[in-house]
């Protein structure tokens, strides 16, 4: 038995996705680029646009949706909450 195919899609796919992202972070970094390209060039290789290498849509369903929950956190990290509520409240009074 091949230990690839014994293994659950949905964690051979975080496992591949977390290799490559990291190789094209790791050659965007040389060019001074953000990460957040990285992780749509990998998106795009891995796909079905790029090498193939994951076409269950189930996978690539999850897979972006939990790569739009970290890019999302990711943002909020970079956010000042005493900023945020002075720049929502300011209109109303």
């Amino acid at each position: 038995m091949n230990l690839l195919s014994a293994m659950n899609p949905e964690i051979l796919a975080s496992v591949l996705i977390g290799v490559l992202v990291v190789l094209v972070a790791t050659v965007l970094k040389y060019f001074r680029q953000p990460y957040i390209i990285a992780y749509l060039l990998a998106g795009i290789l891995i796909g079905k646009h790029g090498f193939s290498l994951i076409t269950d849509e189930g996978v690539t369903h999850i897979m972006s949706e939990v790569g739009l929950i970290l890019l999302l956190f990711f943002v909020g990290m970079k956010t000042s909450l005493p900023q945020l509520v002075k720049n929502i409240w300011y209109p109303l009074f």
